[in-house]
């Protein structure tokens, strides 16, 4: 035979080979891969979830045990046992109904049939007739099978009624048979309906063999119990690499508890962070909350790459330094590189409330961002730069506009120069003496001691004009000052280093006053602050003469012999004229500047330097100087500077070991020393930073950085944008008036919650309560709780007080303040209690029942019993204990609206937390039942009534009359 070669251009033994060895090495790499995807950092977490989750089952199912009333089982069970031992003696009945039902339901269906079968047929020999008439042809035989047909329908339906008449009387026969056992039963079932829940949670987080089956790579596609979660947000897009893309969020897939309640330590001993419930359910994430996950999610909020399911990836930020070390011990953190957005750091996150909340001027629940915002508006941020929805806030600083009259020269050029010096707690930033122009730098330091001196003088001698105190003090008491500063409120606004440590920092502080001001612009000042300045927003306390000669001698006996005896800087007049020169050349050229600079005299070199400082400092951003009024800011402006990439941030030279490359490292050093970034660069005295040194503390710059990374330009779309839709508008008018008038400085606005302490917590106001608590000092004492305030009050006496406010309780020391508003400003509040409140416009009440007869006998007899007169005044009857007295009862017919009145009868606590009054309704159980058959409402609504019917001019009935005496007008 021929021997035929093997023509193969690969030898199989070695094919074979490869095969074997390729094979492994992808099994290995399979098997690498399932391992891989089993170790999932998410699924780890899932099943960690899963493990905590069942063992606290667990012991939510022992607990059950232990707690379960097995007596009352027992009872349960024998009484089941009974009522089966019963149906067995209705058996035959049971079985005849039963019979009879499904025999019914089988006729039923035939008839049915048959019904709808003939029904059909009538409805087409109609239409046939109609058209057959329409074109002439009446046709006799055909109508009078139409007739047979509906009558055949008309007899069917009539049967099909009677059976299912009979068919529902067997089954309400059957029901009534099985009542006592479906009783028994359903109560058993109530009884063990946690049990058994529990028990299916249990079994449904076991790791059995169906959970690793549902599991098991390329089986997972089916119905795993271990997967990815997610919510999809459509209307909040975000832009990725200049491309607007659906939101989606992941972060839930590791965050199991997020938006569960109960997974906090109280109720988890040790709960991992990851897995604990966010704070404050009952605003966030929970589905009745007023920011559901799945309309929100989360990282419209924090930030970071929700699509991320790894704890790098995802993008997180620590808080500090500390928690770094933490994550990079425990995850190998890094700091985020190249990523589209990072997290902000938890203690920022407040910040992220203005995408949504922009618009609103105090957004609930989020202290440290209204303190922020607070600060940036009395701080004077907003006047230097720009801040989307902070336009037109009344400027930081008091008017320039006859500062001549109120200081002396000497004193601005010492408090410009080194305002802390004059007072620690000052509120003026420091623009000289700075790490960029101090006297390391004498070259620099020089040219600012020309600036001080030419900024002063200019502004004293052509900005400023004259005034003279109109009113003189008279003999005060430093002592009595003291004590009228601390009761009568002046601590709501200003802080004070003698008074007391709660220093409320929203208007100047006036340690030191007595080197500062004269006695009679003091005294003038207290009196009537309009008179030294009509737009001024300082308010009149109605002073009697002596109250304010005793603040006056007080304020005056505050001073700082230090800063009177120090000596304002020279300065050199040459330096001055380089200065000017600088200023001219890049104009005129050198020659030029020359020539102009030698046609100046004295005054006009003062003048001329003066205006170009103060340009270039933009004083007037924080003060209202005459001529300056429309001058643009100096700053960057800041609406969306968040949304800045940090490469566009100069850090300078800065080590990022020292200062944290990242947006809140660049805003939190720039307000610990705003000059820093100058550090090493060759600029010149013009290019030089020049943002002024506020001296702040830690957590005032915290809030800030909050309150300025919050500034974005995110997309969120109007139906998710607050304060625009509805009344929206109105609120905010008023919330304008309330936050630059500083209502919260005294009183608890939109404050909801069990007790003034957490009110105080929530940073709601009420800060002057903050000195009552600490001074252990009755809540009662101070400024009300503005709780439903719209509901409360009429709007005429509303409107009347506000216009000229008047003691409600007289025995009171603190005052509303006289703040001589506009109508539209008075409107403006008015509208915002009432439109918070639900109230509809034109906010008018109900009119009470004039009671007669047997119901005002009724009603003055529960009057009685429940003790008003012990603690309210009525007319001219004043409790003997003033220090726990109440309002007077003859104004409630003109000051609260009717309805009001029967819901705080209700429960006066749930209106005003802490409050004195008591609750004769508890739960809705009247105190006194005897009276309008123990009805609460009514003896509520009767007692309303008697008390409208006190205050008005009217006689009632003798039989009845209040008092036994003609109700006094009042």
């Amino acid at each position: 035979m021929a021997d035929f070669k093997d023509e193969r251009v690969y030898d199989g033994p070695t094919l074979t080979r490869w095969f074997l060895w390729s094979s492994l090495a992808l099994l290995v790499c399979v098997g690498i891969m399932a391992y891989k995807d089993y170790h999932r950092s998410w699924k780890e977490y899932q099943r960690k979830f899963m493990t905590l989750d069942r063992i606290h089952a667990k012991l939510q199912a022992r607990e059950f045990r232990a707690n379960f009333d097995v007596a009352q089982y027992k009872q349960l069970k024998a009484d089941l046992k009974e009522a089966n031992l019963e149906l067995k003696s209705h058996q035959n009945q049971i079985s005849q109904l039963e019979s009879k039902r499904d025999k019914l339901d089988a006729q039923i269906f035939k008839v049915k049939s048959n019904y709808q079968m003939v029904k059909a047929n009538v409805d087409a020999d109609k239409y046939s007739y109609s058209e057959g008439v329409k074109n002439g042809n009446d046709d006799k035989a055909f109508k009078k099978k139409l007739d047979g047909e509906i009558d055949e329908a008309a007899s069917l339906n009539q049967r099909l009624f009677e059976m299912n008449q009979d068919q529902d009387k067997a089954v309400k026969d059957l029901t009534d048979i099985y009542a006592k056992r479906d009783e028994v039963q359903g109560k058993i079932k109530k009884m063990t309906a946690d049990y058994e829940t529990l028990k299916k949670k249990i079994g449904s987080l076991s790791f059995d063999f169906l959970f690793y089956f549902r599991n098991a790579m390329l089986l997972d596609f089916m119905s795993p119990t271990l997967e990815i979660q997610q919510v999809v947000l459509k209307n909040l897009p975000e832009d990725i690499y200049f491309t607007k893309t659906m939101r989606v969020d992941r972060c839930m897939s590791c965050h199991l508890g997020i938006d569960k309640k109960g997974y906090d330590e109280e109720h988890y001993p040790g709960i991992p962070k990851v897995f604990r419930s966010h704070p404050h359910l009952d605003l966030f994430l929970s589905a009745t909350s007023p920011h559901p996950m799945e309309k929100i999610g989360c990282t419209i909020c924090h930030g970071g790459m929700g699509q991320a399911l790894s704890f790098n990836t995802a993008a997180h930020v620590p808080n500090d330094e500390e928690e770094a070390k933490q994550w990079k011990r425990k995850y190998g953190w890094e700091e985020p590189e190249a990523v589209q957005s990072i997290m902000l750091p938890l203690k920022y996150t407040e910040g992220s409330c203005l995408k949504c909340h922009g618009i609103q001027q105090h957004v609930n629940f989020a202290p440290k961002l209204n303190r922020g915002r607070e600060l940036m508006a009395t701080r004077g941020c907003v006047g230097c730069h720009k801040v989307k929805n902070m336009d037109q806030l009344t400027k930081a600083g008091p008017a320039l506009l006859r500062v001549r009259g109120k200081l002396k020269k000497d004193f601005v050029l010492k408090w410009v120069w080194s305002p802390k010096s004059f007072n620690p707690a000052a509120r003026m930033p420091s623009f000289f003496q700075q790490s960029n122009n101090d006297s390391s730098n004498p070259e620099a330091f020089a040219k600012t001691k020309a600036e001080l001196h030419a900024l002063v003088d200019y502004i004293y001698d052509d900005r400023s004009g004259d005034y003279s105190p109109n009113l003189a003090p008279g003999r005060g008491s430093v002592a009595a000052g003291k004590k009228l500063f601390h009761d009568v409120g002046c601590l709501a606004c200003h802080g004070i280093d003698d008074v007391t440590s709660i220093h409320s920092d929203f208007a100047p502080d006036l340690s030191g006053t007595g080197s500062k001001l004269s006695a009679a612009f003091v005294y003038s000042w207290i009196k009537n602050p309009q008179h030294f300045n009509p737009d001024t927003r300082m308010p009149s306390l109605r002073l009697s003469d002596q109250e304010a000669s005793d603040i006056t001698a007080y304020l005056m006996s505050k001073r700082n012999k230090d800063f009177e005896e120090a000596q304002a800087p020279d300065f050199d007049p040459a330096v001055r004229d380089q200065l000017i020169l600088d200023h001219l050349t890049p104009k005129l050229g050198v020659e030029g500047a020359k020539a102009t600079l030698a046609t100046m005299d004295e005054k006009g070199r003062q003048m001329f330097l003066g205006e170009r400082t103060l340009n270039r400092y933009g004083c007037f951003g924080c003060h209202m100087i005459r001529g300056f009024e429309d001058a643009q800011r100096i700053g960057t402006e800041l609406s969306t500077w968040g949304s800045k990439r940090v490469t566009q941030l100069d850090f300078g030279f800065t080590d990022p070991k020292d200062i944290s490359h990242t947006h809140e490292g660049f805003v939190n050093a720039k307000l610990q020393n705003p000059r820093q970034f100058d550090k090493d660069k060759v600029v010149s005295f013009f290019d030089r930073l020049k943002m002024p040194n506020f001296y702040l503390n830690d957590a005032d710059r915290e809030a800030i950085v909050t309150a300025v990374l919050g500034l974005t330009n995110t997309y969120v779309p109007d139906e998710m944008t607050a304060g625009i839709h509805g009344n929206g508008p109105l609120l905010e008018k008023g919330k304008r008036v309330i936050e630059d008038f500083n209502c919260r400085g005294c009183h608890l606005i939109e404050a909801k919650d069990k007790s003034i302490d957490a009110m105080l917590s929530q940073g709601q106001g009420g800060r002057i309560l903050q000195m009552f608590k600490n001074e252990s000092v009755d809540y009662s004492m101070g400024p009300p709780n503005l709780n439903t305030e719209g509901a409360k009050l009429q709007v005429d006496w509303f409107h009347d007080f506000l216009m000229g406010p008047h003691p409600i309780r007289p025995w009171l020391h603190i005052r509303m303040p006289s703040f001589h508003w506009t109508d539209e400003k008075i409107s403006a509040v008015i509208s915002y209690f009432n439109y918070k409140d639900d109230q509809v416009f034109p906010f008018k009440s109900a009119e009470t029942t004039h009671l007669t007869g047997e119901d005002l006998a009724q009603a003055k007899a529960l009057f009685n019993d429940s003790k008003c007169s012990k603690c309210h005044i009525i007319g001219n009857k004043v409790p003997p204990d003033l220090s726990s007295a109440a309002p007077d009862l003859l104004n409630v017919h003109k000051r609260l609206k009717p309805d009001w009145v029967v819901e705080w009868l209700k429960d006066p606590n749930a209106i005003m937390p802490d409050t004195r009054m008591t609750n004769f309704w508890p739960d809705g159980v009247p105190s006194f039942p005897k009276y309008f058959h123990g009805d609460s409402l009514e003896q509520r609504e009767a007692l309303r009534d008697y008390l409208f019917m006190m205050g008005r001019d009217t006689t009632p009935s003798e039989e009845g009359s209040v008092g036994g005496t003609k109700a006094k007008k009042n």
